[in-house]
C-alpha cells in the first residue's frame, strides 16, 4: 500500500520588525467535526507577550476553529490598537479560503468576510 504524499515544513517562531506584532493562531477540533476551540497569542518585536486567548466553541470543524482563530486574534489586536501586525496560521486551507474571492455560497462565507475585512 501506498503512504500518502506530505509536505513537509520546518517552522519556527521568528520575532517580527522593530515596531511590529506577530499574532499566531491555531484552531482544533477533538473530530471532525467535534468539540472545538480556537487559541492566539500576540507578541512584540522584542518576544514579550501582549495578549491572548483560548476558548470552547462548541462543536466545529477544525476549519472552522482555525477561521475563528484568526478572526479573534485579529480582533483582539486591533482592541489593544495594533496596526502593524503579522498573522501566521500553520493552516494552508485558512489561508487559501481566505484568498479565495468567489466563495459567496461557501458555508463559512461571513466569517472569511468579517476576517477579510480586519485584514483590510
Amino acid at each position: 500500500m501506498q503512504k500518502p504524499n506530505r509536505l513537509v515544513v520546518d517552522i519556527g517562531w521568528s520575532a517580527p520588525s522593530t515596531g511590529w506584532y506577530k499574532l499566531n493562531v491555531d484552531g482544533a477540533s477533538q473530530g471532525n467535526p467535534g468539540k472545538a476551540g480556537p487559541e492566539g497569542v500576540i507578541r512584540d518585536d522584542r518576544r514579550r507577550w501582549i495578549g491572548g486567548f483560548c476558548y470552547n466553541i462548541g462543536i466545529c470543524t477544525a476549519a472552522h476553529a482555525e477561521l475563528w482563530a484568526l478572526k479573534q486574534g485579529l480582533e483582539l489586536a486591533w482592541r489593544k490598537g495594533l496596526r502593524l501586525v503579522i498573522a501566521e496560521t500553520d493552516s494552508q486551507l485558512e489561508i487559501d479560503l481566505i484568498q479565495k474571492r468567489s466563495d459567496q455560497a461557501h458555508p463559512f462565507a461571513s466569517l472569511l468576510n468579517t476576517i477579510r475585512r480586519l485584514l483590510a
